[in-house]
């Protein structure tokens, strides 16, 4: 169960309007802003995108992974 704060990555499509779209592209990290259920869907989260222009969509929660971002230090070569 996904909770707001949480970082995620899109790993799927989300319907806007009637049809099936992919409106944050995959593979997109986000940080979700809100949480709902749904009759169809189950849980339904508002996700936002952390870089460039701030996007805001409603996905499933099937279409999105949970994890962090992990900092690593590139070597001065």
């Amino acid at each position: 169960m996904l909770k707001v704060g949480d970082t995620v990555k899109v790993i799927g499509t989300t319907m806007v309007e009637t049809r099936e779209t992919e409106a944050i592209t995959i593979g997109t990290l986000c940080k979700v802003t809100d949480t709902d259920t749904d009759e169809k869907f189950g849980q339904i989260c508002e996700i936002t995108t952390m870089f460039g222009n701030p996007v805001s969509y409603w996905y499933a929660e099937k279409d999105l992974e949970k994890g962090h971002i992990e900092w690593v230090k590139e070597s001065e070569e």
